[in-house]
């Protein structure tokens, strides 16, 4: 067990800071903020080269002290990157847009893919922090409250993982959730390659539209290698006719 400062509280872990300046994540422990208490680490120091600079500050002027102490007041967690980015979520319902998540699948950010998102965005509130379904369902019911979504409207719902652990129920859970929350819509769920979501990063667009783009253009090749089979399967039809007519000739 170890002894610790309370930096920052999330949904089911808790970052804290020992005397020594070492930064821990536990499981979840009720408590403040600044409040100290003893934990079980579930992880090793996870910030040592912040460590170390808390430990050159400890000599240093007074000045510095008190911007150790107000460092305290920060949102600490989100503040060292402890959120990267898991993985991105793309809905596309005329409204675009992008839901940025962490390693447990709360929503760190948000981005409009087009004008149409942007708006959405503007006017949803609370969403930071929140588990994907919960955001995802906001951002359905905001989109029918502004007049985006017709019966029998169509959906795109893609996830791409940035890590490799990938959770396999989690797009079908959101899926089935946004087609029984409102108005009956159909939803295409599928998890892009994390090359496609590279290549929609470069070009500024759903990555879920250079997935479906990927998808019609393999479908029409496999149409043309049909057709020249099938081409070539009468050439010999008609090759072996020919044979047959030969062979009584001569």
């Amino acid at each position: 067990m170890k002894k610790g400062l309370i930096v920052e509280q999330k949904r089911n872990k808790t970052l804290l800071m020992t005397s020594e300046g070492s930064f821990y994540k536990s499981k979840k422990i009720n408590g403040e903020i600044g409040e100290e208490t003893t934990f079980e680490p579930v992880e090793q120091n996870i910030f040592p080269m912040i460590t170390q600079w808390f430990h050159s500050l400890a000599h240093a002027k007074p000045v510095f002290a008190a911007i150790i102490a107000f460092l305290f007041i920060l949102p600490f967690y989100s503040w060292l990157g402890e959120e990267d980015v898991h993985a991105y979520m793309n809905i596309d319902i005329n409204p675009s847009v992008e839901l940025s998540l962490n390693e447990d699948y709360e929503v760190i950010d948000l981005h409009g893919l087009n004008q149409d998102g942007n708006t959405i965005i503007k006017q949803l509130d609370d969403w930071k922090g929140e588990p994907v379904k919960e955001v995802s369902l906001n951002i359905l019911s905001l989109s029918d409250e502004l007049g985006f979504i017709q019966e029998g409207h169509q959906v795109l719902l893609g996830i791409s993982y940035v890590n490799e652990h990938v959770n396999q129920d989690l797009l079908q859970s959101v899926s089935q959730e946004m087609k029984t929350s409102s108005k009956p819509i159909e939803v295409a769920a599928f998890e892009v390659p994390k090359e496609l979501l590279e290549k929609a990063h470069e070009q500024k667009v759903s990555m879920n539209f250079v997935y479906a783009t990927e998808l019609i253009e393999k479908k029409e090749q496999l149409k043309e290698i049909e057709k020249d089979s099938a081409k070539q399967s009468s050439n010999n039809k008609i090759e072996e006719q020919n044979m047959k007519v030969i062979e009584k000739i001569c």
